[in-house]
């Protein structure tokens, strides 16, 4: 599932492949994955918002950019467009339309197999605005410091699902929340009020995402769930397995409705309930 770094690196191919040039032919496969807003929604279909995009065909790329799990392709003229990769989106280089393509621009086509990925028109002079609406600083390009974090993530909420929160901390997704709590020796089911100190995973989250980053440095976005892409997490995905740590072996537990790995060892927890 697409979080942080690989939006990251989905932008980075967008500004490689589109940055600086005439935007090519426009074609759109699945009608439905053009949307009112940011919806995950495929009954959303805003045709209004296909009309725009077929528009915006041979106006020039001014770039790519991204804030938390947000994608945003600026172009000259009146509108530009908001992109959300959903569970299973990605952009990939290709000269015909490839299985699973929805929206070509050019050769350059956004791919979903399971169709939870969207794109939404913006206005350009907002476009900065709503890339950022509702969301807190972006993980990678605004860090936080210990001191910052402990008021953000503040409260009787366990640690990591507080770290899932976009509204606080844009950008961390549960796999990055589980190695970075991993590599800090934090418990996530600590409450953020007994978290200490916040100085570990201040100083861990960066380099997770960063680590994240570079093993994903291809030409194209791959998942775990593709079936060829191995497992390359500490204790994401490998409940029973030794910790590459200490020996002891990864459990597993649903938080928030979403599983949660690490060490019982590694991240023992400190509060007393």
């Amino acid at each position: 599932m697409p979080e942080l770094p690989e939006v990251e690196a989905c932008r980075a191919q967008l500004q490689r492949w589109l940055g600086g040039s005439p935007l090519g032919a426009v074609r759109i496969v699945d009608e439905q994955v053009v949307r009112h807003g940011l919806s995950t929604l495929p009954s959303k279909t805003d045709p209004a918002g296909r009309t725009r995009l077929q528009a915006c065909e041979g106006r020039t790329v001014v770039g790519a950019h991204r804030h938390g799990k947000r994608l945003a392709l600026e172009l000259t003229g009146a509108d530009s467009f908001l992109a959300h990769l959903g569970m299973t989106g990605k952009w990939a280089r290709r000269p015909e339309l490839p299985k699973h393509g929805r929206v070509g621009l050019g050769d350059v086509w956004f791919v979903d197999t399971r169709r939870f990925g969207c794109l939404t028109w913006v206005s350009t002079p907002l476009l900065q605005q709503e890339l950022r609406r509702g969301l807190g600083p972006d993980a990678l390009t605004e860090p936080l410091g210990p001191t910052e974090m402990a008021g953000v993530w503040r409260g009787r909420r366990a640690i990591k699902v507080a770290m899932l929160d976009q509204t606080r901390v844009a950008g961390i997704g549960n796999i990055q929340a589980s190695e970075t709590l991993w590599r800090a020796g934090v418990s996530p089911l600590e409450r953020c009020d007994d978290v200490k100190p916040w100085s570990r995973i201040a100083a861990e989250l960066p380099v997770q995402l960063a680590r994240t980053l570079a093993a994903i440095d291809r030409d194209e976005v791959a998942y775990m769930s593709d079936g060829d892409v191995p497992n390359p997490f500490e204790v994401y995905g490998r409940e029973g397995e030794d910790c590459r740590r200490c020996g002891t072996p990864i459990v597993r537990a649903v938080q928030a409705g979403r599983a949660t790995f690490w060490c019982p060892a590694c991240q023992p927890r400190h509060t007393s309930a």
